[in-house]
């Protein structure tokens, strides 16, 4: 009776060791799988980051060269319009202020621009920091669990 109690605690023990190794290269498989995943999102964000950098550059030398160019060309506007302005008729001087008015209009709407552009940005570089700190929390967490550590409590 003993060596049939003692076969089938062999039996179960054998069972318990076989159920664990398959737990455990479950376990390996889904750390496998998170690695992986994580090595792509780290890719895709690191392709992201170097494609909004090359465009905020392009998008900042264009539009500095279309404002700069533009203050040149309206001073040069201006100027011209107030030598009109001192020899035409009224008639002329009407159609100059309107000229005028719509040029200021003009230089209003590429500050607004600039302004845009500038938040454009600013909320690019706040999303790519919410996105950092998610890597970081996530890597954190990865080598918490990987040594065995409690995360820190507030």
């Amino acid at each position: 009776m003993s060596e049939y109690n003692l076969m089938d605690e062999i039996k179960e023990l054998i069972n318990l060791t076989s159920r664990i190794d398959e737990k455990v290269k479950n376990v390996a498989d889904s750390q496998l799988q998170m690695n992986q995943r994580l090595n792509h999102f780290i890719d895709e964000h690191t392709s992201l980051s170097a494609k909004v950098q090359l465009l905020e550059s392009k998008m900042e030398n264009r539009l500095h060269d279309v404002t700069s160019n533009f203050d040149e060309k309206f001073l040069k506007i201006i100027s011209r319009l107030e030598v009109l302005e001192s020899v035409g008729s009224v008639r002329q001087q009407k159609l100059i202020e309107d000229v005028t008015a719509s040029f200021h209009e003009i230089k209003d709407r590429l500050k607004e621009l600039e302004s845009h552009k500038k938040s454009v940005t600013d909320r690019i570089k706040q999303v790519f920091g919410y996105v950092w700190q998610g890597v970081y929390m996530i890597i954190i967490a990865y080598l918490l669990y990987k040594l065995h550590l409690n995360p820190p409590l507030p």
